[in-house]
């Protein structure tokens, strides 16, 4: 140790060269012999290499304490993050739900007014095509009706003027002295002109054709004329 201490001391004075002297080795020692005390300084020395291994085994200990503080700063974010995304996930979820239920809500109400629409429209083109029958129907009624009354009223006025006919034939015949058959109202129709008179009788008023018989005029006939 003194010549270490020596060598060193030479190499930081400046001085390059060695100091004179031998190296002589000596034998190793044979038998370990226990101190009684320690040195001052080996215990100063061993002090403050434990003190520096406290401070660095403190430092260490902050250090690693400041990381696993970090690290567990750093997981709840992630944590929180994760958790504030599954939120967010959520309530887009549950919005987006709740429109298309709107949106499924407002075309089943757009359906169903479009349905109520085509039923009244088809309600009112129904009852619109039964008033037109209706009034149709009502139409050809009163058609007929004043078809039927215009007939009656021809008919009331032929049989007036066949009234008038025959009770003017039944004057002159009375008036010529011509005796009719018991039982019957009118002479009987004969193609043949009778005795004494023209086939053709002239009169001021105007030339109508021929009365052509309906069923009314048939059946009268049958009913009241002579067999």
């Amino acid at each position: 140790m003194r010549g270490v201490m020596a060598m060193r001391a030479k190499e930081t004075g400046g001085h390059k060269g060695l100091p004179p002297g031998r190296v002589r080795s000596e034998p190793l020692p044979r038998r370990l012999y226990g101190l009684s005390r320690v040195s001052r300084s080996y215990e100063l020395k061993q002090r403050r290499r434990a003190q520096k291994k406290r401070v660095r085994q403190r430092a260490h200990s902050e250090h690693m304490r400041a990381e696993r503080a970090q690290a567990r700063a750093a997981q709840q974010a992630a944590v929180q993050a994760r958790q504030r995304e599954r939120q967010m996930r959520r309530q887009a979820k549950v919005a987006a739900a709740l429109a298309r239920q709107h949106e499924q809500e407002i075309h089943r109400q757009a359906k169903a007014a479009r349905a109520s629409a085509r039923q009244q429209a088809q309600q009112a083109r129904r009852l619109a095509k039964q008033a037109a029958v209706l009034a149709d129907t009502q139409e050809k009624q009163e058609r007929r009706r004043a078809r039927q009354e215009r007939q009656d009223e021809k008919q009331a006025r032929r049989l007036a003027r066949q009234a008038r006919r025959q009770a003017k034939e039944v004057a002159q015949q009375a008036a010529s002295g011509v005796a009719q058959p018991p039982g019957s109202a009118r002479a009987a129709v004969s193609d043949l002109p009778r005795a004494g008179k023209p086939l053709l009788r002239l009169c001021r008023g105007r030339l109508l054709p021929p009365h052509k018989l309906v069923c009314t005029d048939i059946h009268h006939s049958k009913a009241h004329g002579p067999p």
